[in-house]
């Protein structure tokens, strides 16, 4: 009985679509003083209803950094497209009132997860391949997630050459931003 779910988990997981088809979980537009709809292509987890809450805009304005407020903005969300259970874009309106971003303003979208697993899978249990598959779909997403924070790391050679001094890669380049210590 284990080798025929076996064979059949195979079969069908082979023949089934990517629903993660894009490496990108955030997109940043310029504002031009008139655009108020900006789209993303990425994928997001679960119901729209859920999905609102695994999401941050950020504007930068003058140099300002600013996390929006989620009542500052509206996400709608893609409906997934059968026979895959993970939904791909939409669409973020900014603002809800009041004037468009300005020129030379931006505005990022990013997919912001919480590293949690939220299926449980019990022992000769029932196993529905579009859970598995939207539990695959959210660990890529995390991956993702993970590697946009690492490309933007400082990242030391892999060997460690002598005389080499990580603190003077890090420079201050404005207020609050981080600096090197010397211990």
């Amino acid at each position: 009985m284990k080798k025929l779910l076996v064979c059949l988990f195979l079969l069908v997981s082979s023949v089934a679509q990517a629903t993660v088809n894009t490496t990108i979980n955030s997109i940043t537009y310029t504002g031009n003083g008139a655009t108020t709809n900006f789209s993303f292509s990425f994928a997001y987890p679960g119901a729209a209803s859920s999905a609102a809450s695994d999401f941050s805009v950020t504007t930068v304005v003058s140099g300002v950094t600013t996390v929006l407020p989620t009542n500052s903005y509206a996400i709608t969300f893609n409906s997934p497209v059968s026979p895959n259970p993970t939904g791909i874009g939409g669409s973020v309106l900014y603002p809800l009132s009041g004037p468009a971003l300005v020129n030379g303003a931006t505005l990022t979208i990013t997919r912001t997860l919480p590293a949690i697993q939220g299926t449980s899978l019990s022992n000769q249990g029932i196993l529905y391949p579009p859970t598995l598959e939207q539990e695959y779909d959210y660990l890529t997403m995390l991956i993702q997630q993970g590697l946009n924070s690492f490309n933007r790391a400082v990242v030391g050679p892999v060997t460690d050459p002598a005389g080499l001094n990580y603190t003077s890669l890090l420079r201050p380049h404005g207020p609050g931003n981080c600096s090197a210590s010397t211990r």
